[in-house]
């Protein structure tokens, strides 16, 4: 279910004028997701040197024109992806393909609404931005600490369990974190969605995301 995509700028491409360009993004389909958006934007993975090498700004370090050509294998573990290799110096230009596991460059299972914000330096410490899938936001986060009196409840900042505000957030407004540890009222069923249970129904079709 995963759709890659590769761009280059045009003028860039060819003779005589040869530029640094080029960027892949990968998708991913899925029912569950929402009806305007069947195909969710994959979050990159970004390396604390350099970044992510599918991405644009990365052209600026490496000068290669990156993406002319992406695939991916059947089962969307593995993508190629074709670019050329120019030196403005000597003049020597040369083709090139590169294999990558999927999971070198994304977070393939993370499915969120704003994936540009995995690993922007701001930590999102609930679900699903604070996940394994996403890689706690991206490492924005540090990974899950165990609440005291809650066994089963791993959240980013056990201190919010308990502290008296109800921090209507996943993971931390669950079951097994106790509804934050009582801050929050336990789930009640939603007019008109029967399988849909949340701390205040009146949110639920109030206007507001």
């Amino acid at each position: 279910n995963l759709l890659a995509i590769s761009a280059v700028k045009g003028e860039c491409d060819a003779e005589p004028k040869f530029c640094a360009t080029g960027y892949v993004e990968l998708y991913r389909f899925d029912s569950s997701n929402p009806p305007h958006r069947p195909f969710t934007l994959i979050p990159k993975k970004k390396n604390s040197k350099y970044g992510n090498i599918v991405q644009e700004s990365e052209r600026k370090r490496d000068g290669n024109v990156f993406g002319l050509h992406v695939i991916l294998s059947g089962d969307g573990s593995i993508i190629c992806i074709s670019g050329f290799d120019f030196d403005k110096n000597s003049g020597k230009n040369s083709g090139f393909v590169k294999v990558y596991n999927v999971t070198e460059l994304f977070y393939p299972h993370c499915i969120v609404d704003k994936a540009r914000g995995i690993g922007n330096g701001n930590c999102r410490d609930y679900e699903p931005y604070y996940s394994a899938a996403c890689g706690y936001d991206g490492s924005d986060c540090e990974p899950p600490k165990i609440a005291e009196n809650y066994p089963e409840c791993l959240v980013h900042d056990p201190n919010l369990i308990s502290d008296g505000t109800c921090y209507d957030k996943l993971p931390y407004n669950t079951q097994k974190c106790g509804f934050d540890g009582g801050d929050c009222s336990k789930y009640s069923h939603v007019e008109r969605y029967p399988d849909c249970m949340v701390s205040t129904p009146t949110k639920v079709g109030d206007g507001k995301c």
